[in-house]
């Protein structure tokens, strides 16, 4: 049984490794048996830490957490209450209506098209132009495109 190919050598660990001791019978016995150095990795990117408080991109840390712990994590999160009530009145809804109309009119055609394609909404390249400008506008009113 000599060495194969593929073969697996289990050397204990307080015993040299076999290179090692035939590297000594080399040189002679006054080559002193030294373990191998190890070898730190020496990358610029993954050594050197920014200073605290900076990040890449000019970003600075954040001063307060990003999530809080919580001491029952199966109860709901607290809801923040905004202090307005915002409705929409009669004149609020027209002048929405006279906003929507007039970028209506005023956004070229094919981004109009690409718009309404975008958001499904069947309009291919033979529908006229009036109509592309009409189905943009009432799908705006009612939501359909944010």
């Amino acid at each position: 049984m000599g060495d194969e190919a593929g073969a697996v050598k289990i050397v204990k660990v307080n015993q040299t490794a076999p290179l090692l001791k035939k590297v000594r019978e080399r040189l002679g016995t006054t080559a002193k048996a030294q373990p191998p150095a190890v070898v730190k990795h020496t990358s610029k990117h993954r050594s050197s830490q920014p200073k605290h408080g900076i990040l890449k991109h000019g970003k600075t840390a954040r001063k307060t957490p990003r999530f809080e712990a919580v001491r029952d994590p199966a109860k709901s999160p607290p809801v923040k209450r905004q202090s307005r009530l915002r409705i929409l009145t009669e004149k609020g809804a027209q002048t929405r209506r006279a906003k929507i109309a007039r970028e209506a009119k005023s956004k070229p055609i094919h981004e109009i098209r690409k718009t309404l394609r975008k958001f499904k909404l069947g309009v291919g390249e033979k529908t006229p132009e009036p109509l592309a400008r009409k189905i943009y506008e009432d799908a705006q009113e009612a939501g359909m495109i944010s």
